[in-house]
């Protein structure tokens, strides 16, 4: 059981949670909901043990965070990795810190591989942050230890991403001792089988409420929208900024409605079809030289 027992915490003149409560009682996946500045990283933070809190108690399998904290995994979909190390070298290491089967690191990049693309060999801090956030997500589902967090990962993928997220999670449920907390700002396209829906709302301090299901929920974010506009960027320094050629080599940026970027590279030609795979409605292009 992840369990928040009458938990408050203050800033200042800012009651942030009082007496707060809130259970994960049966391992599976949760998720929390909540729009911009409603707690959903407050709450991880402190399932990790990096915020304490200044009443009441939070345990993990019976275990008070600041002794069961380092047994949780924690991925912030907002962190910036500069390193030069290699896909297949972040997820050896992550899953060897958490004590994870030897054979787990394997069976995450062939996840990876299966559902997405074979990228092992990539820098990691070159990955588009969409592929980021699939590796990290393929890494909480090999993890060990009892409770894994994904902050934020849903609000920055787009349907196809979520679908791709999806089936990848579908494969939690062989772990029956383990909690996966998923946190999101916007409702997901696609989601796999989830114990519990639970709704931030906004205002101090933070309130939560249980709900049946994420149809006509509102956190307050826009939801994703699969309409988009793109600018394609030549590679060809050559070539007239002002007609298409196919066959040549470009870079697509996809501006997702909800702020969010999509990067491809390849013909214009293989650019588009793949756009139109993942049922993206092109509503203008915009020509630009790199």
């Amino acid at each position: 059981m992840i369990e928040f027992n009458a938990v408050s915490l203050g800033r200042g003149e800012d009651e942030l949670l009082r007496e707060f409560s809130w259970q994960m009682p049966d391992p599976g996946i949760y998720l929390l909901l909540g729009g911009n500045g409603t707690g959903k990283t407050l709450l991880s933070s402190i399932l990790t043990g990096r915020i304490r809190t200044s009443a009441g108690e939070t345990t993990i399998m019976g275990e008070p965070v600041n002794r069961a904290g380092g047994q949780v995994w924690y991925a912030d979909a907002a962190v910036a990795i500069r390193d030069e190390e290699s896909v297949e070298e972040y997820v050896e290491y992550e899953l060897s810190c958490s004590g994870s089967a030897a054979n787990a690191a394997d069976e995450c990049l062939a996840m990876i591989s299966s559902h997405h693309a074979d990228i092992a060999d990539q820098p990691l801090s070159r990955l588009p942050h969409h592929e980021l956030l699939i590796v990290q997500i393929a890494m909480a589902v090999h993890m060990a230890g009892p409770l894994r967090i994904l902050d934020g990962h849903l609000t920055y993928l787009d349907d196809h991403f979520c679908r791709l997220a999806s089936r990848m999670l579908q494969s939690f449920a062989v772990h029956q001792q383990d909690f996966l907390l998923l946190t999101a700002g916007r409702t997901a396209a696609e989601l796999p089988d989830l114990r519990d829906i639970a709704l931030l709302e906004r205002g101090r301090p933070i309130r939560i409420r249980h709900i049946e299901s994420q149809d006509g929920i509102s956190t307050g974010m826009q939801k994703l929208s699969s309409s988009t506009a793109i600018s394609v960027y030549y590679r060809n320094r050559d070539l007239s900024p002002n007609e298409l050629v196919s066959g040549e080599t470009y870079r697509v940026l996809s501006r997702l409605e909800g702020g969010l970027n999509l990067e491809l590279s390849g013909t214009l030609d293989e650019c588009l079809t793949e756009l139109a795979s993942r049922g993206i409605e092109i509503r203008r292009i915009d020509l630009q030289q790199p």
